[in-house]
């Protein structure tokens, strides 16, 4: 059951990613978002997942693009792992 309410998280986190990608969410939203995925990952990561070094990375990837900027493209993929994950979670 926790895997599916996770899953929906990772949806969720992925949403407002792409939106942030084009209409702009607050900063502050996305910070919660980062902290999600890096807290999630640190946690499931002791377990040797290899989805939570993936969580970890998407993290500090959407870190990077709401302070640095960053190609389309990478945002593109940050994305597609999240949602990938997010339906396997559900599906599981």
């Amino acid at each position: 059951m926790i895997v599916k309410i996770l899953g929906v998280f990772d949806l969720i986190a992925g949403l407002i990613f792409w939106l942030w990608m084009f209409i702009g969410i607050p900063t502050n939203v996305m910070m919660v978002i980062v902290m999600y995925l890096i807290i999630k990952g640190l946690i499931f990561v002791i377990g040797l997942d290899i989805a939570s070094v993936f969580d970890i990375i998407a993290g500090v990837l959407i870190y990077i693009a709401i302070n640095f900027g960053m190609p389309k493209f990478l945002s593109i993929i940050v994305l597609l792992i999240l949602v990938q994950k997010g339906i396997i979670s559900i599906l599981a």
